[in-house]
């Protein structure tokens, strides 16, 4: 039976090469090995560069206001607002621990440690 079985699905897999699931396998494999390539390295090179400009606005809010409270509703620059209330949540999740609720903290790592310690040293 396991050998007939087996035929059976060569002869179709063989008689339906364009049929649509089989050319979505290999879509959902290169997205998998996508997925497996972002987990290896989190930081391209745009992230790293926007991820810099905002921590410069950030310097330049905290020159203009004593302070780095800013609301999470900043009208000059939303963005800021909202990406200062993410910086606070991975924070918060690196002093949970890596793996607190299966989540994990964009500060882990070597890039992360150094961001932390950027943001740290701002207050």
């Amino acid at each position: 039976e396991n050998v007939a079985e087996r035929e059976e699905i060569a002869s179709n897999s063989d008689n339906n090469t364009n049929t649509t699931s089989t050319t979505q396998q290999p879509s959902t494999n290169l997205q998998q090995n996508k997925t497996s390539k972002r987990r290896r390295r989190p930081y391209s090179r745009a992230h790293r560069i926007r991820w810099q400009s905002h921590y410069n606005e950030l310097r330049s809010y905290k020159e203009q206001h004593g302070h780095c409270l800013v609301p999470q509703k900043y009208a000059p620059n939303p963005k800021l607002g909202f990406w200062v209330m993410q910086q606070r949540r991975q924070y918060a999740l690196k002093q949970q621990g890596e793996g607190k609720n299966g989540r994990r903290s964009s500060f882990n790592g070597p890039e992360g440690e150094r961001r932390a310690k950027l943001l740290e040293g701002m207050g």
